[in-house]
Order: C-alpha cells, then sequence, then structure tokens
C-alpha cells in the first residue's frame, strides 16, 4: 500500500515513532563521565540523574524519591537496581492534586505493583526452565521449614526460594554488565524480607485482608501463568516444580504473593497518607518554609561558561584577559571575541542549571561562585560577574547573566498525534510526501473540529490512530513542558503563546513531522513550587520507611543459616548442571 495514504488499521511501529520524536531529550555528555568527549567541551551537562538501562519495577517517579522498596542495599553500586518490589511511596512522590508538570497521575496502588512484581517473578520462572529444566539435583529442600523471621512474620523455605531465584535470575542474566557476589544477593534477599515483614506485620495489626481486587490480582496471574506452563506442554504445577523444587506448586505460588499484596497495599496507603500532609490550606506555608530555608537547593542559575581552547599556544593568557575585558563592561561573546579574534567562538548556555547540577557534573567551585549568599541572605555575584574556573582538567570563564531565581513556569500537558514525512521517494518526491502528510494532519484536526472538540474526542483519536499508517503516524503525551529545550521547539513555542488555553488544539509543523495537539492541561503550580514539594515529599517517606522498616538492620531478622546455604546449594547445582 502507498505509505502516503492515511490509514489508522495498518499496524505501526511503536519504536519507530517513538525514535522520530525531535521533542525527545538527547543523552547529554557530562564532564568526567569517561564518554569519547571526555577531553572536549560538553554542551550540556545532566540536570538530573539518567536512569537505569536495564527496565526494572520502579514507578515513573523513583527517580525523584529517596528511597526505593526494597532496594536500600549498600550493594547498590554494584548492581543493578532490583527489580523485585514496586515502590508504592515513589508512585505518590509526585500526588495527582500537586503535580506541577500538570500530568495527573494515576495510582496503580498496591494490587498494580504486585501485578510488576509477579510479571518479573514470571520472567525469572521463564529464565529458570529454559536454564535448568531436565536438570536433576541430588539435594532435598524441605518448603515447609521457616528460614527467615521478622517482626513474628514467618518465611518458608518455598518463599525465600522464590524470593531468592528473583534476585539471582535477574542478576544472572546482567551479571555481565555488574559484579555481584553471593552475599550481595543473600543481602538484597534478606533486606526483601524485612521490608515485606515489617508492613504485613503492620497491616495485619491494623485488619489488613485481601480484598476482591486483590485476589482477582492472583488469579490472574495464575491463569498467566498456566498460559506459560501449557506452552511448554506442562501443568502449572509441573512448571513451577521443574522452575523451583518439587513440591513448589501453584499453592506455594499464590502464598508468596499475598503477603506482597498486603504489604503493598499498607505502605502504598502510608504514602498517600504523607503527600496528603502537604496538601491543603497549609500546605503553601510548608512549601514556601522550606524554599526560604534552602533557596539555594531550588533555585536555578544564569550564567554563560566559555571554554579556553587549550590547542591555542596562547591559551594561559586568554582567561585572564577575557576576565580583564568584561570587567571593562564586555559581554562574554564580546571579550572572547576581542581576545581571541574568533567570532565563531562558541559560548555555552548554563541558564536553568541547579547548585547540584553544576556542583555534580561541573565543578562545586562553579557552584560555589554561582550560589554564593552574602551575610544577608542574598546572592552576591549578579549580571556581569565574572570568575575563572578550573573543571575535569579544563579552564572556563564563568559569566553570570542574571542572579539564581526560582522557576516560575507553568508546565503545560499536551497530548498529540503525529504525523511523520515518508521517506520513499521512489512513490512521490520529498515535496509531495511532506504535502501529504501535512494534508493527513489537516484531515486528523478537522475531524477533531466536527465533534464536541473534547479532550475525550482527542483521546478516541488518539486511539484511533495509533497504529496508523506503516509507522508514519504515532500519538503520545507531552508532559512538563516547561520550554526548557527538552521538548520539540516547535511545541514549546506552541505551548507558550500567551494566548494558549485548555482545550486549543491546532497543527504544528516540526522537523520530518506535522503535530496535532491539544493542550491538556496547564499545572496549578510553578516549577519551583513542585521541586520544593517532590523533596518534602521524598525526605518524609523515606523517613517514615526508616522508621517502619529499616531494612540496614538486618540483625532484626532471624535466620536459619544452614537451611538457606542448602536452598543456594540446590540453586547453584541445578544450574551448573544445565550449564
Amino acid at each position: 500500500m502507498d505509505n502516503n495514504e492515511l490509514n489508522p488499521d495498518i499496524e505501526k511501529s511503536e519504536d519507530n515513532a517513538e525514535n522520530n520524536l525531535s521533542g525527545q531529550e538527547t543523552e547529554k555528555n557530562i564532564p568526567g563521565n569517561g564518554s569519547a568527549s571526555g577531553t572536549n567541551e560538553f554542551e550540556e551537562f545532566m540536570r538530573q540523574n539518567g536512569e537505569s538501562p536495564f527496565v526494572s519495577a520502579q514507578s515513573d517517579s523513583q527517580a525523584e524519591s529517596g528511597a526505593e522498596y526494597g532496594n536500600g542495599s549498600d550493594t547498590s553500586e554494584a548492581m543493578p537496581d532490583m527489580p523485585i518490589q514496586e515502590s508504592p511511596e515513589n508512585e505518590y512522590a509526585s500526588s495527582p492534586d500537586a503535580d506541577g508538570s500538570g500530568k495527573k497521575k494515576k495510582s496503580r496502588g498496591a494490587a498494580a505493583a504486585v501485578i510488576i512484581l509477579i510479571a518479573v517473578l514470571i520472567a525469572a520462572t521463564g529464565f529458570m526452565i529454559y536454564s535448568i529444566i531436565g536438570s536433576k539435583s541430588g539435594l532435598k529442600v524441605d518448603l515447609d521449614k521457616t528460614v527467615v523471621t521478622v517482626d513474628g512474620i514467618e518465611n518458608s523455605a518455598a518463599e525465600y526460594m522464590a524470593e531468592y531465584m528473583q534476585v539471582y535470575s535477574y542478576y544472572s542474566a546482567y551479571g555481565s554488565y555488574y559484579q555481584y557476589t553471593e552475599e550481595d544477593i543473600k543481602k538484597a534477599v534478606l533486606q526483601e524480607f524485612i521490608y515485606m515483614d515489617a508492613f504485613y506485620a503492620k497491616a495485619i495489626a491494623e485488619g489488613y485482608t485481601l480484598t476482591e481486587e486483590d485476589t482477582k490480582t492472583i488469579d490472574d496471574t495464575v491463569a498467566e501463568l498456566t498460559q506459560y506452563a501449557e506452552s511448554a506442554s506442562m501443568t502449572a504445577d509441573e512448571y513451577l516444580e521443574e522452575s523451583f523444587c518439587k513440591g513448589f506448586g501453584v499453592d506455594e505460588y499464590r502464598a508468596f504473593f499475598e503477603k506482597r499484596i498486603i504489604a503493598n497495599r499498607y505502605q502504598s496507603d502510608n504514602m498517600d497518607k504523607i503527600a496528603a500532609q502537604f496538601k491543603g490550606n497549609d500546605a503553601s506555608e510548608k512549601i514556601l518554609a522550606e524554599y526560604k530555608k534552602n533557596s539555594k537547593k531550588y533555585d536555578l542559575c544564569n550564567a554563560e561558561r566559555w571554554m579556553v581552547d587549550s590547542t591555542d599556544e596562547n591559551s594561559d593568557a586568554y582567561a585572564d584577559k577575557v576576565l580583564a575585558e568584561i570587567k571593562s563592561g564586555k559581554t562574554l561573546k564580546e571579550a572572547v571575541v576581542s581576545v581571541t579574534g574568533n567570532s565563531e567562538t562558541v559560548i555555552n548556555d548554563m541558564k536553568g542549571y541547579s547548585y547540584d547540577d553544576v556542583s555534580s557534573n561541573f565543578s562545586k567551585d562553579a557552584a560555589d561562585w554561582l550560589f554564593e549568599k552574602g551575610s544577608d541572605g542574598e546572592y552576591t555575584n549578579g549580571k556581569g560577574s565574572a570568575e575563572i574556573v578550573e573543571a575535569n582538567d579544563m579552564t572556563f570563564v564563568i559569566y553570570v547573566t542574571g542572579l539564581p531565581a526560582r522557576d516560575e513556569t507553568l508546565p503545560s500537558t499536551l497530548k498529540y498525534i503525529q504525523v511523520n514525512v515518508g521517506t520513499d521517494t521512489t512513490i512521490s518526491t520529498e515535496d509531495e510526501l511532506k504535502l501529504t502528510a501535512k494534508a493527513n494532519a489537516a484531515k486528523i484536526l478537522n475531524e477533531f473540529n466536527n465533534g464536541d472538540k473534547s479532550a475525550e474526542s482527542f483521546e478516541k483519536l488518539m486511539e484511533k490512530y495509533e497504529n496508523g499508517a506503516n509507522g508514519l503516524i504515532g500519538t503520545g503525551e507531552f508532559d512538563n513542558v516547561k520550554g526548557d529545550g527538552s521538548n520539540d521547539s516547535a511545541v514549546e513555542d506552541w505551548a507558550a503563546d500567551e494566548s494558549r488555553k485548555v482545550g486549543d488544539c491546532e497543527t504544528v509543523e516540526s522537523d520530518g513531522c506535522y503535530y496535532v495537539l491539544f493542550y491538556a492541561e496547564k499545572a496549578e503550580n510553578p516549577v519551583w513550587y513542585q521541586s520544593v514539594y517532590d523533596s518534602l515529599v521524598s525526605s518524609a517517606q523515606s523517613e517514615w520507611q526508616k522508621n517502619n522498616a529499616d531494612a540496614e538492620n538486618t540483625d532484626r531478622a532471624v535466620t536459619d543459616d544452614d537451611a538457606i546455604a542448602k536452598i543456594i546449594a540446590y540453586i547453584n547445582e541445578k544450574s551448573a548442571v544445565a550449564a
């Protein structure tokens, strides 16, 4: 079929559609990160921590929250984030009402958290079934024997084996990337039990039981497991016994998750309560008080930097000369051109970076200088100030374009249908392909305008076109659009229009595509407010977690080390036989 035609019934490649979004953030080179560009000037340096290269059970806000459910181990540097348990507190680090990005996050809750856990275990059993099937171990494991007790909650050998198998399988799959030891895994497994049992004990004491939704979640999981087993010509019990050991069947599998569902829901409920403490009538006072106390943490700098060209034989004198020119009244660009004679010199923008951004990814000396305060609590280095900084074996001149300030931007949330310009010039010329894409975008917009023009109508159009035109049509959402360059400039410009209001829908031309944009929401709170809110919630949640389940205190757990050693030996023997 002609790929110029608008056909929502043709399957598209989601990866292709996503990769074609010119608004996607690109990886930024960080000074000193060991990249190939480590000896060059860096156009940007990270504003926030990067995500793990592995798919894990982290929620979308986990990077913002300081704590991870079941992953408080100090072995984290040696191993990837464990996909063992969803961290409900992180799910609520940005609540629906207070989310400064304007994005309404749907709570997945305890059941959904355990669904992720279940999916990981199914993957783990799948990994083991193909690794150890057919192996015969001479070791025997008493599955009913209690091997770990925390806060009066007993955990059987069956539960320990299931927990250990998850971690073991996961780290075995990614062993080429990380170094880990058996002791690392044992500690991680023990911490999982501490977290789970601490919350489970409190939940039971407060009257928590399985809900109908919880039971359905487990039933659906067993049904899914049964499908996996049938594909291997086994019953579910046979599948589990082959993956774990004789006697480990569906009943043991169900029991493994029942505790976790209740424990996760208990923690999730308490994370809700903590988030609620920073909402309501007195929320603004709490937010403002924290901001005033730690404004340097939340304010963003306004500055530029220039790297001295070390390859130039006159480079040693450049920095001092540029600094002198700035003191005479020139801007950084004017000073550099005057000193070097190079009108094409590159000046890098540092606007929008926090103290931590500058300190962690560029230079602590630069951060201290940019965010220096006087005895009156006010920033001292204002517009026109300049300083020479050594960072990563390079010399820079930092130039202040304005005092650090909080970001007052009200982020926007946009929904979009993206029509990519085709590339098959054997069918049409480039101009014709572009006109076709433009016409298809206009057709979608016209379809929207002929309806009731509601958000629901646009979402239905998104559903209609999500599998359209051989990957030439994609749908999605831009959240937290705030004009900082993290999105397509055409998208940001459209959202930033002063006349823009919720419900607006227009086509916008970008590089290689046309967007049909729907303005879904403008946040009630500015960026700085949300940043303070997230920090307060995260700190409170982390403190609650430490007080209620201090996983670092492994002495609180009573373990049967001989039985655990036997379980691990059993797993190792089965794996060795398979290998």
